[in-house]
């Protein structure tokens, strides 16, 4: 095992021209068409709750309203007494059964001791087994079974708890400040700053996808309001590169970052397209992956297998 590191780990694809997988005016339509949903979506509900309400009001000043005495019809009670006769109690009549007698052209059935005639006196019940029955392939399960539940710190969920109330209990429940939340919205704020224009972090997919990452911990969408440019930017860009060369030929470190973010994105978006980027990322993974389970520079496949990688 090495513990070597390369000096620069990012990709140098500075000037090469992406093959799209979508246009930019696709990767355009398809985005807006996702904020168009999202503001249905968010105005469905109070509409919905506005006719309800609507409704429960006429219906209660329809009810309540008091008639006039005029739709108010006079009632008029009467009493009738009459005499209850009992009915005079009848005999029981028990109905006659006759006796069933067989007939001469039904076949009668003789039973057998035998179970089942066909297969002969040694198959009986106690051939059955509560054993389950054996796989016909040689797969040792307990190998797969042997997981064990781990307490570890750094098991974090996928996307819960990124939204502004769910920040706000996370930070009371684990002793968080003030002072941090600025110190994190300054950085948010830095990191957008510098963002190039192509809505990448120095033409890099490490860059790019550790700072779209940041943005995605933080809740923020291509919906948010003070972000939402920031982070429709780079998955754009993460968009060309997943569909270009230079997604083939990059190396380990920088790819997994990239498709760390790509993955991300899609599980918190839903766009369709990130899907399609992510899984196109995670199969060079698959693809450059060693025979004993590890993972080397650029993916290349050999014995040399890499820990951080």
């Amino acid at each position: 095992m090495s513990y070597q590191y390369e000096d620069d780990y990012e990709d140098d694809f500075d000037g090469v021209d992406h093959q799209d997988f979508l246009n930019e005016a696709e990767v355009a339509g398809i985005l807006s068409e996702y904020h168009r949903k999202q503001m249905v979506e968010n105005i469905s509900g109070p509409i919905a709750s506005l006719i309800v309400h609507s409704v429960i009001l006429t219906l209660m000043f329809i009810l309540i309203a008091p008639r006039s005495e005029e739709e108010t019809p006079d009632l008029v009670v009467e009493m009738i007494l009459e005499q209850i006769v009992e009915p005079p109690e009848l005999p029981e009549v028990v109905p006659e059964i006759p006796e069933e007698t067989p007939d001469e052209d039904m076949d009668v059935i003789e039973l057998s001791d035998n179970p089942n005639p066909e297969v002969g006196e040694e198959s009986t019940l106690e051939d059955i087994s509560d054993d389950s029955p054996e796989s016909e392939d040689n797969m040792e399960t307990e190998e797969y079974l042997d997981v064990k539940p781990t307490n570890s710190v750094l098991t974090i969920p996928m996307v819960g708890g990124r939204d502004k109330a769910g920040r706000e209990g996370a930070l009371k429940k684990h002793g968080g400040t003030k002072i941090g939340q600025k110190s994190v919205d300054r950085g948010l704020g830095w990191l957008a700053s510098v963002q190039q224009e192509n809505g990448s972090w120095e033409d890099r997919p490490a860059h790019t996808g550790m700072a779209l990452l940041v943005f995605l911990a933080h809740g923020e969408t291509p919906l948010s309001i003070k972000y939402g440019d920031t982070v429709r930017d780079a998955i754009k860009w993460l968009h060309k590169y997943a569909n270009s060369s230079d997604m083939s030929r990059s190396r380990a470190y920088s790819h997994g970052i990239a498709t760390y973010a790509i993955a991300e994105a899609y599980t918190m978006t839903q766009i369709p397209f990130l899907k399609t980027d992510m899984e196109k990322c995670i199969q060079r993974i698959i693809d450059g992956q060693q025979e004993g389970g590890g993972f080397d520079y650029h993916y290349k496949k050999g014995a040399r297998w890499d820990l951080s990688v």
